[in-house]
């Protein structure tokens, strides 16, 4: 090794008769010498390439595992159960858009507002590179809660999912009072982080820092299911990171049948 180690450095650093280097003028040592580079198969590894080398084999393949472990265990589907009875109706919208599910609330004049939860650089900075993601599935960071006003857009689940791209839509009717009461929450909640807000262009979402961390336990599907338990729903099911909402209605009340003739 010692032997090889000498051959490298003498080849690296081995003079070679030239008429001057313009590289050194002011070096009489190194006056009519050049450099010439060894092959690349003479540098020997570093201690820290050893090291990262290392990581790289033993390590990041468990970090990976680990990341897939968490992501497969959350991919249960979560059952939401809108209340049995309502008496001043009004419906919001479960956006499903893959991984991620937002909630769409109407304000009284009839706009329409979504309102999302996740992580502060992924969703709201945008660093979404897939070597992020062991960190943010395994991790415990920063929450980012997101807002965007729709306006008059049409609110049925058939349009929304044609005008947001979404994987799914699907509509649950609530307590108007229930549902004024959670956006009034999801508004100021905004708007005391507002004057550090961060628009991201990739999803169309502006941002505010969220004082809850973002988690394995705590993401933007357990949190649109807390949201939903506001409105008055029953959510059964532990949301996991792929949303997969499902809505089961009650079933509709049925005549009884008349008895029929006594044999």
């Amino acid at each position: 090794m010692a032997a090889a180690a000498a051959v490298a450095a003498a080849a690296i650093a081995r003079p070679a008769a030239a008429a001057g280097n313009p590289k050194f003028p002011n070096s009489d040592s190194l006056k009519g010498a050049r450099f010439t580079r060894a092959p690349f198969f003479f540098v020997l590894p570093t201690a820290r390439s050893l090291r990262m080398l290392a990581f790289t084999r033993h390590v990041a393949p468990t970090v990976v595992a680990l990341a897939g472990a968490a992501l497969a265990a959350g991919c249960g589907t979560t059952v939401v159960h809108p209340p049995s009875t309502v008496a001043d109706p009004v419906t919001v919208v479960i956006a499903d858009y893959g991984r991620h599910s937002s909630l769409l609330l109407p304000r009284d004049d009839g706009r329409l507002v979504e309102y999302a939860y996740g992580e502060w650089r992924w969703f709201a900075a945008g660093e979404d590179s897939l070597w992020r993601a062991p960190a943010v599935l395994l991790g415990t960071n920063p929450g980012a809660l997101g807002r965007r006003d729709l306006g008059d857009v049409d609110p049925d689940p058939e349009q929304l999912h044609d005008t947001l791209n979404l994987e799914r839509a699907d509509a649950v009717c609530v307590e108007r009072e229930r549902a004024r009461a959670v956006l009034e929450d999801l508004d100021r909640a905004f708007a005391a982080g507002a004057e550090k807000s961060l628009f991201n262009p990739k999803n169309g979402l502006t941002f505010v820092h969220d004082p809850s961390a973002y988690s394995g336990d705590h993401h933007c599907n357990t949190v649109v299911g807390e949201w939903l338990t506001a409105l008055g729903c029953r959510v059964e099911g532990d949301p996991g990171f792929i949303a997969d909402f499902r809505i089961e209605r009650n079933p509709e009340p049925t005549e009884a049948t008349p008895p029929g003739p006594r044999q």
